[in-house]
């Protein structure tokens, strides 16, 4: 019997098919053990394992093809950070998918290992929340790896003329212990350690996500539980401690820092959060908010909260506060080792953020 001779050659053509299910984003890891291409060098061969990870757009790359397109490269000359450039861009015009991950791990030469990754993002999708009028876009990084959220990503995307607008930009991430952890971005691009009202859209779109009575989120310093209230989201946002005290000022730290002042703000410092106390009616507390990287805003969660604790100790009388801000009302109970915020929010527009 004579053996039927493979037809099989290499070729730069890579072969597409459609996606069996485009309504939902879903990874597609593929694993080669057996690249090889040649030093431009020496001449020498390279062996590399080739990782693609993606999230498939309209199209899906079909295996054989690939397989035979890394075969091209066996007798090609090419730097290790050139090669994955190169098949990482045919890949990326080939299928336009949403996400793209490649990355290549040249075996040992010379004593070095060699490892290049490439990165690619088309659009993102995003939530935007509010609460009080404090506004938050939201991006999930739970399934699709989040672009490197540097200063001027953030910058760009909270921007209200260029970008989508937003005080505070929220990363959700995976958590072994939690349902998410929580990453919270000022609008000026720096990191902040709390959000209080951040933290109640977060929790108001998993619990709608999830059909669950409560939800686990941590954030820098704390795990925070959440749940859904008649009257809308509750926090237990943890324990606050007050560090200064003067007769104007109490300073209060939940996590992130705040001076709560009672008689007008002189002498503010730009490394915390500022809660100005206009009035006070009883149990209704009149306040203004700037917070440190946002600047003025209608609404501030933890700065609700660090106004009842400098309240508390001012007056001795732990009770439940209603705090009233320009952009709505909040009310804050428990006890400054055990905190509640509770109020409402409501999703603003879901889309896609495009990177460019």
């Amino acid at each position: 019997m004579v053996k039927k001779q493979s037809t099989s050659k290499p070729s730069r053509q890579m072969e597409t098919f459609p996606n069996p299910n485009p309504a939902h984003d879903y990874h597609i890891h593929i694993d080669s053990r057996e690249f090889t291409c040649l030093c431009p060098k020496t001449g020498q061969p390279d062996f590399a394992e080739i990782q693609i990870d993606y999230v498939p757009n309209q199209l899906c790359v079909e295996l054989k093809s690939l397989k035979l397109y890394y075969w091209s490269f066996r007798d090609e000359g090419h730097f290790h950070e050139q090669v994955t450039h190169m098949i990482a861009d045919e890949l990326i015009a080939l299928l336009d998918p949403r996400y793209l991950k490649l990355t290549t791990a040249f075996n040992v030469r010379g004593g070095i290992y060699t490892t290049v990754v490439v990165e690619h993002h088309d659009a993102l999708s995003f939530t935007k929340m509010q609460a009080q009028g404090n506004d938050f876009v939201i991006l999930d990084g739970r399934i699709n790896p989040l672009p490197e959220l540097t200063r001027e990503f953030v910058r760009g995307i909270t921007e209200r003329h260029h970008g989508i607008g937003c005080d505070q930009l929220l990363g959700m991430l995976p958590d072994e212990n939690a349902d998410i952890r929580l990453r919270i971005f000022n609008n000026d691009g720096s990191e902040a350690e709390n959000c209080g009202n951040g933290l109640r859209c977060v929790a108001g779109l998993l619990l709608e996500h999830h059909d669950a009575p409560s939800v686990d989120i941590r954030i820098s310093d704390r795990l925070i539980h959440a749940e859904r209230h008649e009257t809308g989201i509750l926090v237990h946002m943890g324990a606050a401690t007050v560090t200064d005290r003067t007769d104007s000022h109490v300073d209060v730290e939940i996590g992130n820092s705040h001076r709560v002042f009672f008689k007008g703000a002189e002498g503010c410092s730009e490394d915390r959060n500022i809660d100005i106390i206009s009035g006070q009616t009883g149990d209704d507390v009149y306040v203004d908010m700037i917070e440190r990287g946002s600047g003025y805003t209608l609404a501030c969660g933890s700065g609700a909260c660090a106004v009842a604790v400098a309240i508390w100790a001012m007056e001795q009388h732990v009770r439940p506060l209603t705090i009233h801000m320009h952009g709505g009302d909040v009310v804050v109970s428990g006890t400054p080792d055990a905190i509640m915020l509770e109020g409402l929010v409501s999703l603003v527009c879901t889309g896609e953020y495009r990177i460019s």
